[in-house]
């Protein structure tokens, strides 16, 4: 897809990656002139946090768990947990001074305006997104299989990817690099730069240079914005919802290809892999 400007064309990808930074750094910049830090989490111990690095990637290398399990909802949701939670706790368990059910607590006031700033980027986000790229198989859904679809995505994503990534890479990684390094928005970088270099083993038929980009453009920018929203509210609830929403607005094509693939005719021999795992 290419959008003219001017006399130039502009593909989506690129498209994209301009509104992200531009998005990205402005709700990082007006969340960093209000926000009272909030230093309320102490981080992991230093030995702690490289071996449940160490762990992750050795995981996602050799494929631990994923390459015992058949596929579907449920065991993406146990490889994700198992990776990024509960690796990362039992390596930390020893540690008495990291409390992890702080970040559960609800804020006090002064995180209110930060995280509102951080919601209105983010709806922003995903208006572009769908707008430039418009989920024609959603469009095609009745209004109440719309709102399910929704629902079910949001869910899902709140779970497969809000939750157990911003728990590794906010609540663990970045309260320990920042803690390392001093100045918070080093550590708010270096985070999101690890946390888009992961997603490059997941990068697909995509070429090196388009993942890369990716990287460079969406990933490090959007994990850098809920890096700040995180520094600024130590409230892992609140990151991992504004999380959910980008992956919806993302999906919401490949979400309602699903809801659809349920509701042809077909034997479950002749169903797809994906739904017969569910069946």
């Amino acid at each position: 897809m290419r959008k003219q400007l001017g006399n130039k064309c502009i593909s989506y990808d690129w498209l994209r990656g301009i509104w992200t930074v531009g998005i990205a750094s402005v709700t990082i910049f007006s969340i960093s002139i209000i926000m009272i830090p909030l230093n309320n989490l102490k981080p992991v111990p230093n030995f702690m946090v490289i071996l449940a690095l160490l762990t992750l990637l050795v995981m996602v290398l050799l494929r631990i768990p994923n390459r015992w399990f058949p596929g579907g909802l449920f065991f993406g949701l146990v490889t994700k947990w198992s990776r990024l939670v509960v690796m990362p706790a039992l390596l930390i368990a020893a540690s008495s001074e990291f409390n992890f059910f702080d970040s559960w607590r609800i804020p006090p006031g002064a995180a209110f305006w930060p995280l509102l700033m951080a919601l209105g980027g983010i709806t922003l986000w995903c208006i572009l997104q769908l707008t430039f790229r418009p989920p024609a198989l959603f469009f095609l859904l009745k209004r109440s299989q719309a709102i399910r679809v929704v629902i079910f995505a949001w869910l899902f994503h709140l779970f497969h990817n809000g939750l157990p990534e911003e728990i590794f890479f906010r609540v663990i990684l970045q309260t320990w690099l920042v803690s390392m390094v001093g100045f918070w928005f080093s550590g708010v970088i270096v985070a999101s730069l690890i946390f888009g270099f992961l997603h490059l083993f997941w990068k697909g038929n995509q070429s090196w240079g388009t993942a890369i980009r990716n990287l460079l453009l969406i990933q490090a920018p959007l994990g850098a914005l809920l890096g700040t929203l995180w520094y600024a509210t130590f409230w892992l609830p609140g990151i991992a919802l504004c999380h959910a929403f980008v992956d919806t607005a993302v999906g919401l094509d490949r979400a309602a290809a699903r809801f659809l693939s349920k509701r042809v005719p077909m034997g479950k021999a002749s169903a797809p892999r994906f739904w017969r795992n569910l069946s």
